[in-house]
Parts: C-alpha cells; sequence; structure tokens
C-alpha cells in the first residue's frame, strides 16, 4: 500500500508537468495565432507589444515550474521517509534529535537503523545520490535561488546528474530529464528501503 500510494504521488506530480507546460504551449499557440491573424503591417507592433508576456510563458514560467517541481518532490521523499520511521516507531521519530548539522535524511536512516534496529539501504546507489547530489541541489534552489557561487559540491552535483546545467551567470537550470530522473531514483530508494524495512 505505502508503495501504490508513493507511485500515486509522484504520477501526479508528472500529471502536473504536462498539464502546465500543455497549457503554456496553448498559451503561446493562441499569442501566434492572434498575431497572424492581424494584418502583416499590425503584426509587428502587436509581438512587439505581446513580448513580455511570450517572454515569460516561453522563457520564465517553464524553469520556474521545474525549479518549484524539483523543490515539491524532495519534500514527498522527506515526508515519505518520515513516513516510514512513523509506521515503524509512532511518534518517535519526533522525540528522536538530530545530529549537529545532520540533514534530515540522515537523522531518519539513523533512526532506522538505531531506534529500530533495521537494516537500511545507506549503500544503495539511489541512496547516495539522493541524500548527495539531489539533496545539494535542492539546497541550493531554495537557500541560493539557484545561483551557484563555485560551491564545490553543487558544481559536482551539475556535473553528474542528467539534466542540469548551468549557466553562463552561474545559475542552475533544470530540465525535465532531470525530474524523471530524481522521480525515478525517488521510486527504486523506497522500493529497495521497502524490501528491508516494512
Amino acid at each position: 500500500m505505502f508503495l501504490r500510494l508513493l507511485a500515486f504521488e509522484l504520477e501526479k506530480f508528472q500529471e502536473y508537468r504536462s498539464s502546465v507546460t500543455g497549457s503554456l504551449a496553448a498559451d503561446l499557440d493562441r499569442i501566434g495565432e492572434r498575431g497572424d491573424a492581424l494584418p502583416p503591417e499590425e503584426q509587428e507592433d502587436f509581438y512587439d507589444r505581446m513580448y513580455d508576456e511570450i517572454a515569460l510563458v516561453r522563457d520564465e514560467f517553464p524553469p520556474l515550474l521545474r525549479s518549484t517541481t524539483y523543490i515539491a518532490l524532495y519534500s514527498v521523499l522527506e515526508h515519505r521517509l518520515r513516513r516510514v520511521c512513523d509506521l515503524l516507531k509512532r511518534g518517535e521519530f519526533r522525540k528522536f534529535k538530530g545530529k549537529p548539522r545532520e540533514s534530515y535524511l540522515d537523522r531518519a536512516r539513523r533512526f532506522i537503523e538505531e531506534k529500530c534496529e533495521r537494516p537500511f539501504p545507506g549503500t544503495s546507489p539511489e541512496w547516495c545520490m539522493l541524500n548527495g547530489h539531489y539533496r545539494v541541489v535542492r539546497n541550493c534552489l531554495v537557500h541560493e535561488a539557484g545561483e551557484v557561487r563555485d560551491n564545490k559540491a553543487v558544481l559536482s552535483a551539475v556535473a553528474t546528474l542528467k539534466g542540469i546545467e548551468l549557466t553562463d551567470r552561474g545559475e542552475i537550470v533544470l530540465e525535465d530529464g532531470c525530474l524523471d530522473g530524481f522521480s525515478g531514483s525517488i521510486r527504486a530508494f523506497f522500493d529497495d528501503l521497502a524490501t528491508m524495512v516494512l
């Protein structure tokens, strides 16, 4: 049941991205149709007036959608991991103290291993990516608005993860492939975790 709920949640994000992306494409098509319907001598003026709206829909909204979806996916990862902790020992995770500078994910891993005395797939490639590169990128998006600022860990993550690039100004740009890879890593990790723990 747990894995089906997770799969459903991840599929909702895919549907959301598809729906919003389709709406943005339809908006651009409508602007183009309106412009094309005008006499040729009025088209240039029309597109000049519509430039800001076109730039928002074409250039600004898609990266914003991918960044916010990425952050939301990371929240799903944290939330579902907390749910596993609650399934194992209801109410105990909230009382389980984190170590200084310990990530939420590491705290949950330690709780499952130490408090629940269960095995944890802490060496799996998916866990290493989720608690490493994907976490570093998420933190950069949340705390630095995607500006890398010569952060070696973020630069390493960008070089490793598919679908993540840097602009000339050193800002993270996420492509759809990154979100698909992230979602797949979350799903694979929880498959491993469920096999070991649930």
